[in-house]
């Protein structure tokens, strides 16, 4: 019976195992990739932080408080203003990112630190005085950022 009906070629023989392979492969290779952009999305907040110095560079305290704004948050770039407007815009400007968002804001004229916290399509404002020093209100905000967003 095998002479008369022949034997499966080699070349058919691999056709169908090439195709087997890719019916495993596929969903095994979707596996991976949803769990890797799952795993891979940031857990911890995103923190912008910014000065407003309307007085400029010629106020000798302004490099000691934006020391004391990159120690607080060593991962976070301190962006210096000094018009009010170009700040506002700032703080309207939110990332495109949907993980929970800090922006801390000190404002040596008015002696205060706002922090605006976004997380799950709502903003948060908070303001703290500076009272006799930048750190204490610092400790603040930090504390209120690790509470609202679980940093």
């Amino acid at each position: 019976m095998r002479e008369t009906l022949g034997r499966p070629q080699e070349a058919d023989r691999k056709r169908r195992w090439g195709f087997r392979w890719f019916l495993v492969l596929a969903p095994v290779t979707a596996a991976v990739v949803v769990l890797s952009v799952v795993l891979t999305q940031p857990k911890e907040p995103l923190i912008q932080v910014a000065m407003l110095d309307t007085a400029g560079a010629t106020r000798g305290a302004a490099t000691n408080q934006v020391t004391l704004l990159q120690a607080q948050w060593k991962t976070a770039s301190v962006r210096s203003f000094d018009k009010t407007d170009d700040l506002e815009a700032w703080e309207k400007d939110w990332p495109a990112s949907k993980r929970p968002v800090a922006k801390v804001v000190f404002d040596p004229a008015a002696a205060e630190v706002r922090l605006l916290l976004r997380a799950e399509g709502r903003i948060v404002r908070t303001t703290f005085p500076v009272e006799k020093d930048l750190s204490g209100a610092l400790r603040q905000a930090e504390d209120l950022i690790r509470k609202q967003l679980g940093k």
